[in-house]
């Protein structure tokens, strides 16, 4: 018997390999200079909008709010961030420290160095990606 779905057609699937392969290739051009894509992320976000509440980056990242956590304590035993207190003393603020500009420096050329193979190998469809993938954000 036929299963009705062809595994190999799976939209989540093969969307989630090419995250992984994306993620990899980002991934590899940051080795030497101590963060993964996701910090690099994060550094990105609070270099350009100050300081940010944990909810604040994860929206801006996609993602759940305990990934980004997760994340925070790494980037903070690092150094790379500083957490402090909001006007209202219950809130916590995440901001790039000194060091994790300069590592964000660093960083930022072999961000582009990934970004530019990626364009490449999609050529023509770059632009065409970017409005599906928006367009998928609003599933």
């Amino acid at each position: 018997m036929k299963p009705e779905v062809e595994f190999s057609d799976c939209m989540c699937l093969s969307i989630r390999k090419a995250s992984r392969n994306i993620t990899q290739a980002y991934n590899e051009e940051f080795q030497g200079v101590g963060i993964n894509i996701t910090q690099f992320s994060v550094l990105a976000i609070l270099f350009g909008s100050g300081k940010q509440t944990i909810t604040k980056v994860a929206h801006h990242l996609g993602a759940e709010r305990t990934t980004v956590t997760r994340a925070i304590a790494i980037l903070e035993k690092m150094k790379l961030i500083n957490i402090v207190l909001g006007t209202d003393k219950r809130e916590r603020l995440i901001a790039i420290s000194k060091k994790g500009t300069e590592i964000l420096d660093l960083a930022r050329p072999r961000w582009k160095s990934a970004q530019l193979k990626i364009e490449h190998l999609l050529a023509n469809q770059i632009d065409n990606l970017r409005s599906n993938l928006g367009r998928l954000h609003h599933l």
